[in-house]
Formats: structure tokens, C-alpha cells, sequence
């Protein structure tokens, strides 16, 4: 949903812009495929949508056709396509940057602006290393993703600077495939969440956690709060938990059950 009164939903292949004052679809478009990743910028003049189709679509939201589309391409995707699946999607809020995680076979990180739909940055994730989660920093300047499970590359998670080839650091405390990672909106804390080993939280300069949240069960999400002081985590077993980070204290408090 966008600060403007704009809100961007999917269901299946398509995907629907309406004003928050009416249910009725400004506009749809079908992506021919189901949809893993949309997001919408704050001011409602940006949207972004990738899935099933290998592709990566960009909207200016004032009309339904897409401004461009970009095509992962890689051999023996998921379900046979000659590309990967786009499995997580993030974008900054004024929509100048987002970022597209890939499956096996491609297992990449792409960076992406409105104006061009070739990348501005692809990151290879590893060998064997599906990208399952991805968030980026309020400034576009850093994007941490996630994933991973296999001997093939010890780690489970990594930092990318949006000006470097190379990785900021790679994190190897967990040999479980980590399944969501969020980072704050400065870009200064990262929280990285599991099936098995709950949530590590780490600061952007060092790939050590400062402290880990144990026996949460799986953790299916995650967020910060705006002044990135607070961060709640919801898991499938116990109650969203929250945070506060500089006290550096966890605290249960009941909001729901996922």
C-alpha cells in the first residue's frame, strides 16, 4: 500500500492497482504465470512485479502496460523454462531502486531503476545458492539476501553494496537455508531469519551477530520498525515477538498466530 492512497495487490498471474477508496481495479494485467514478488513505491507512481515467468516487470502506475520487462535468462529453470523463478522482490520507497532474487538455475541478485530495464548490478548468489528472500535499504545503497542450503556454499546469507560486484560480507554462522532477511531502513542493522536456528541480529559493518533469538520455531517474517529501533518477528509455532534492539532485550507480546 503507498502513502498516496494507491495499493498494489496480485492474485495468481494477475496483478491489480486499485485507490484505497474503491474496490474496484484501476487497472489489471496478466503476467501469463503466478506472481512471488510486487511492490509498490510510496507515492503510488511505481510498481514492480516478478514470478513464475522468469521476468521482471516495471510499471509507471498511470498506465496498465508494463514500461518494461526483463528476462532472467538461464537453461533448466523450474517447471522447464529457460530461466528462474523471480522468488523475492524488495523496493525502496521512493520506488529509485528494487531488486529481484532468482531460483535454481540462475541464483542471482539483480538491481534494477526505472529508467532502464537492464540491471544495474547482478550478483551471482553461488553455486548452488537459491536467493528465497531479499530486502534493500530505504537509500537503494544496500540489499541483503538470503537463502542457500547446500554444501556447495558454506554460507546462508550475504551484503551486497549497490555499487560493487563483490559481496560486503557473507554469513556462515547458520548451515540451514535462511528463509527471510530484512534490513533496516538506514541500512545499519540486519535480521536474519530460519526454519531451525530463529533470528540472528547483526550490524552492516560485520558479518557477526551480535546476538541470536532462539527456539522461535520457523521464522515466517519479519520487519523493522521505521526509526529501526523495534523489530518484529512472526514464526508459524509461538506469537509475533518483538524487539527492541537497542536494549537488546526480546519481549512476547501476543498480536496473533500465523
Amino acid at each position: 500500500i503507498a502513502d498516496s492512497g494507491y495499493l498494489a495487490a496480485a492474485l495468481g498471474k494477475q496483478v491489480f492497482l486499485f485507490e484505497t477508496s474503491n474496490n474496484q481495479p484501476i487497472w489489471q494485467y496478466d503476467v501469463g504465470m503466478a506472481l512471488e514478488g510486487l511492490n509498490i513505491s510510496d507515492d503510488g507512481k511505481y510498481l514492480s512485479a516478478g514470478g513464475h515467468n522468469t521476468k521482471v516487470y516495471f510499471w509507471e502506475t498511470d498506465n496498465s502496460s508494463p514500461k518494461w520487462e526483463y528476462k532472467v535468462e538461464s537453461e533448466g529453470g523450474i517447471l522447464g523454462l529457460e530461466g528462474s523463478v523471480i522468488k523475492s522482490m524488495a523496493m525502496t520507497p521512493s520506488g529509485n531502486y528494487f531488486t529481484a532474487g532468482t531460483s535454481c538455475p540462475d541464483r542471482s541478485v539483480y538491481i534494477f531503476s526505472p529508467d532502464n530495464s537492464q540491471p544495474i548490478l547482478n550478483v551471482k548468489a553461488g553455486s548452488n545458492f537459491p536467493v528465497e528472500t531479499i530486502d534493500i535499504s530505504d537509500d537503494g545503497q544496500y540489499v541483503i539476501a538470503a537463502g542457500g542450503g547446500s554444501v556447495d556454499d558454506p554460507y546462508s546469507a550475504f551484503l551486497i553494496k549497490t555499487d560493487q560486484q563483490e559481496p560486503v560480507w557473507k554469513f556462515d554462522y547458520s548451515k540451514n537455508p535462511s528463509i527471510t532477511a530484512r534490513i533496516s531502513p538506514d541500512g545499519q542493522s540486519i535480521a536474519l531469519g530460519y526454519i531451525i536456528d530463529g533470528v540472528y541480529f547483526l550490524k552492516r559493518n560485520s558479518s557477526q551477530p551480535l546476538w541470536q533469538l532462539k527456539n522461535s520455531g520457523y521464522v515466517a517474517d519479519m520487519d523493522f520498525s521505521g526509526n529501526g529501533e523495534l523489530l518484529a518477528v512472526g514464526t508459524g509455532t509461538y506469537p509475533v515477538s518483538y524487539t527492541h534492539l537497542r536494549a537488546h532485550e526480546t519481549s512476547l507480546h501476543l498480536v496473533c498466530r500465523l
